[in-house]
């Protein structure tokens, strides 16, 4: 399900789909872009069937995707996403931290991940990060 958020419409918004189906993650991730003054959820999608048609449309700056995304799994949609000529940059998030993720996530080639016990403290600056040029 697509739901565009239209109250913030600068141009120096941060617009960010968000691609979580667990209801308690995509709560918090949400809630904690709407709370960022540079940043507007442009829409939210439950499963990996929509998001190359969701990010043609909203053309987001960037997509937060989760890795266990139903219909089409969180990596596939990296590397889906990243194929285009001009992609968003994508931010995969994950149940946990570990190697084992950080390596396929690497080779989705996203521009990041983010475990969930941690996006509190990590996803915003990352996000920034990409408009700042610094690294995150």
């Amino acid at each position: 399900m697509v739901s565009p958020d239209f109250e913030k419409k600068s141009p120096d918004i941060i617009r960010v789909l968000i691609a979580i189906h667990s209801e308690n993650e995509l709560r918090a991730v949400r809630s904690l872009v709407d709370q960022q003054d540079d940043m507007s959820v442009v829409g939210i999608l439950g499963s990996g069937h929509d998001v190359m048609h969701a990010v043609a449309g909203f053309r987001p700056h960037v997509v937060l995707v989760d890795m266990f995304l139903p219909g089409v799994e969180g990596l596939e949609t990296t590397l889906r996403i990243k194929s285009l000529d001009h992609p968003p940059h994508v931010i995969v998030m994950t149940p946990e931290d570990g190697a084992a993720y950080k390596l396929a996530i690497e080779q989705a080639e996203a521009d990041g991940y983010v475990p969930y016990p941690l996006v509190t403290k990590v996803l915003v600056p990352l996000i920034r990060s990409f408009f700042r040029g610094t690294s995150g």
